[in-house]
């Protein structure tokens, strides 16, 4: 009775312990790698200046389409700075404030306009964020793997909301603001890329007043 009960006890306690082992092995899984999962979608990265990026746009809950009505999984969602500040990213992750685009903007060679700001144009080297397809006026090298899709923007105006220069630039929301009084204007600071029919070129800080209901494409960045 006595070996009945003992050879009863080690079966159960094998059972446990093969049952805690596969647990263990099921929330022990990671991402692959050069990717992160954010809300439950995975994104590719890379490391760009010392700093690793998404380098997919995020198409997450909420946002609206970058085209109305048409959703694109490269090009992803368009959002306010409120709601992509609200976006829960893994531990490490953020939303990029001006001087993580800064990074990226010296990576390439833009120069300040003398007021801290980073006004890029006619520059052959914003090729180098640009992605090898997708726009409509000639496409970028890609040089940096940043690979910037050309979603354009979503802007109100006098109450009218309205969908611009998709095709051939992107606007990318941070989570900084210019201060009360700054050259630029008011509003939150956005990171712009183009190339537009006239093959202009350009790379840096939006030239104006930003609405809190203009909405741009999201990315995420974490120090390494």
């Amino acid at each position: 009775m006595k070996r009945s009960l003992l050879a009863l006890l080690v079966a159960i306690l094998c059972f446990s312990s093969c049952k805690k082992n596969n647990i263990n092995k099921t929330t022990a899984k990671t991402d692959p790698p050069n990717t992160v999962t954010i809300n439950g979608t995975l994104y590719p990265t890379a490391v760009i200046a010392e700093k690793t990026w998404t380098v997919r746009n995020y198409n997450g809950a909420d946002g609206v389409d970058y085209i109305e009505g048409h959703n694109d999984t490269t090009k992803g969602k368009l959002y306010t700075q409120s709601e992509a500040k609200a976006i829960k990213v893994p531990i490490g992750w953020r939303l990029p404030s001006q001087a993580d685009y800064n990074t990226l903007l010296d990576l390439i060679g833009n120069l300040s306009d003398g007021n801290g700001h980073y006004i890029g144009n006619d520059n052959s080297k914003p090729q180098m964020l640009i992605s090898t397809s997708g726009w409509d006026y000639g496409s970028g090298t890609n040089a940096t793997g940043f690979n910037a899709h050309p979603a354009g923007y979503y802007a109100v105006d006098s109450g009218d909301a309205i969908y611009l220069d998709a095709g051939w630039s992107t606007h990318l929301v941070t989570s900084s603001t210019y201060p009360a009084g700054d050259s630029i204007g008011a509003g939150a600071v956005w990171i712009i890329i183009y190339e537009d029919a006239y093959s202009r070129l350009g790379a840096g800080e939006n030239s104006g007043t930003t609405s809190p209901a203009d909405r741009g494409s999201v990315r995420f960045v974490k120090d390494n």
